[in-house]
């Protein structure tokens, strides 16, 4: 007598190579990559690849409610719109100051420690932000193209050079105040 094969055994094995099928398929879809034709960036979703792409094309298909702002990606506008609430959500453990966004407050952290990451090359000044290196940067420029006409000195800016100009006035109205009127 033969005997029959055990119907849970087949369909246990069916099952098993089924398994295996959608791993396999699985591991095919996560080695698939989808590369941007412009710039060869790489992405591991079609929906990622399309979004990016949005930013070679210049469109931009979110746009503020409140102030008309355009922005190609929605999660920009999302980050832009709490601008408009000002919802400080993000507050300081140290010292309490809120901020709005969650990067701002890790920038901010750094006053309250001696992280400054930002080191000036020329003079070896260190900074919380790159902004604060970029402006002192500035500071090692020859060329100061705003000159004061009272006093010569020299400025990199047009506002620096009207701040200046402020203490010339001041100036002015002690020596006007100043004068003794004989009659």
């Amino acid at each position: 007598m033969m005997e029959k094969p055990c119907s849970s055994s087949s369909q246990q094995q069916q099952k098993e190579e089924e398994e295996e099928a959608a791993l396999n398929e699985s591991k095919e879809r996560k080695m698939t990559v989808f590369q941007c034709p412009i710039c060869d960036k790489v992405f591991g979703r079609m929906e990622n690849l399309r979004r990016h792409l949005l930013v070679h094309t210049g469109e931009k298909a979110f746009s503020c409610p409140v102030c008309q702002k355009q922005f190609t990606l929605k999660q920009h506008l999302k980050l832009h719109m709490v601008l408009h609430t000002r919802d400080k959500q993000f507050d300081c453990a140290v010292c309490g100051k809120a901020f709005i966004r969650k990067d701002n407050l890790r920038s901010h952290m750094r006053i309250h420690s001696a992280d400054r990451p930002f080191g000036c090359s020329d003079c070896g000044a260190r900074f919380f932000t790159d902004q604060d290196l970029e402006r002192h940067k500035a500071t090692h420029i020859a060329d100061r193209p705003f000159r004061c006409p009272v006093c010569n000195a020299n400025f990199l800016t047009r506002r620096h050079l009207t701040r200046h100009e402020k203490i010339h006035k001041k100036d002015e109205q002690k020596a006007d105040s100043d004068e003794i009127v004989i009659s």
